[in-house]
């Protein structure tokens, strides 16, 4: 797919409007991916974005669909088909199916180029797991992750802290979700103010760890009271990897995670998927976020929200002290540079993730702009 064959443009025109599904408006066997009490879009939207939905199908330029099953595999793809426009938007064109729709999840981990081309026909993915790899560009649209954890009191505190103020040159701290993240954490470097810190989950690169139990995860633990010989020769490991996911739990917890937020830079690398809550949490504390493995993801909403202005990129295998301390250094020892990122950063968090829909109504904007200043008029 591309935006020139997988769109009727001539459904496109000024002001570009949307059309929303919604339980009342789908077959008895799509009913069930409609949850009874979901609010339409146009009233969970934010009021600026409000006027962009339409109740009449004939003047939408868009489609747009909420998977909100749990399981969606059980429900969506077999039966999107059925969706009362997923063929009438094709204007006659040939294998139109899905034509001019967008389907909106942010569990969209497991699409495929093969589910895709069986199941989602032409329509455009608005998600939180677009590896390159699975991004159509200029077709798709990246959403963000609102942030995870709100500490009202640090983050007051951080956004009036120039970052030339801070604790530390640059930090991360999180589990081994992602190998760049476990790659990272051996570059720490508490001397140099790099403050990167990783463990595993219990089921990753640490085997001596426990696994999951009643949703709480290694990480939450302190380290076991059993020797270290003993859980080895339990769980049929070595010593030495007995041994060094023991020092990586210490090196782990001496870091509290509210005191490696007080740092000039942070790091945001991809976890189970590319999209992470961290980087919504630190623009939002006025941190200039270090987007690691820019090759292999796409950052919110494209180029939109200018984030050369803000961010600085790097590749997944940095070398952190050769390449990227220099750089950081550089960067805060100039105040005027520093200051300029570090109100962009809070500028894109206002504009494109501030608020409870803020992922639809950024998502919606994306295509305001994309179609209304390049449709068919």
């Amino acid at each position: 797919c591309t935006k020139e064959v997988c769109l009727n443009w001539t459904r496109c025109h000024t002001p570009f409007r949307v059309y929303a599904y919604t339980r009342e408006r789908v077959p008895e066997s799509l009913k069930g991916c409609f949850p009874a009490g979901v609010p339409d879009l146009r009233t969970i939207l934010p009021e600026r974005s409000r006027h962009l939905v339409t109740d009449d199908p004939s003047e939408a330029c868009l489609y747009w669909v909420e998977l909100v099953e749990k399981r969606p595999h059980l429900c969506h793809w077999a039966n999107l088909h059925e969706l009362p426009y997923w063929h009438a938007s094709s204007g006659g064109l040939p294998n139109g199916g899905g034509l001019n729709h967008v389907l909106f999840d942010i569990r969209f981990e497991f699409v495929t180029p093969e589910l895709r081309r069986e199941r989602l026909g032409r329509a455009a993915l608005a998600t939180t797991t677009l590896w390159t790899s699975r991004f159509v560009p200029g077709f798709d649209v990246p959403v963000a992750i609102g942030p995870d954890n709100y500490d009202v009191a640090l983050t007051s505190a951080l956004v009036v802290t120039p970052p030339w103020r801070r604790k530390w040159l640059a930090a991360f701290k999180g589990s081994q979700t992602h190998p760049a993240r476990r790659t990272i954490a051996t570059q720490h470097d508490e001397a140099a103010g790099f403050i990167a810190l990783s463990l595993s989950e219990g089921y990753h690169q640490c085997k001596t760890l426990p696994p999951k139990v009643k949703g709480k995860t290694a990480l939450a633990r302190r380290a076991s009271h059993i020797p270290v010989e003993r859980r080895a020769a339990q769980k049929g490991v070595s010593l030495l990897e007995a041994d060094c996911c023991d020092k990586w739990r210490t090196a782990y917890e001496m870091y509290p995670y509210r005191d490696t937020q007080n740092a000039s830079f942070a790091l945001v690398i991809p976890g189970h998927g590319p999209q992470t809550f961290r980087l919504a949490e630190v623009i939002r504390q006025g941190t200039i976020p270090v987007i690691v493995g820019v090759e292999q993801w796409w950052l919110p909403y494209g180029h939109a929200p200018r984030w050369e202005e803000a961010a600085l990129f790097v590749p997944t295998h940095v070398d952190v002290h050769a390449d990227l301390l220099p750089r950081l250094r550089a960067i805060r020892a100039n105040a005027t540079r520093a200051a300029a990122m570090q109100r962009a950063a809070l500028r894109i968090y206002d504009e494109w993730f501030s608020g409870k829909e803020a992922a639809r109504a950024a998502a919606l904007e994306v295509f305001r702009r994309r179609f209304e200043f390049e449709g068919f008029d």
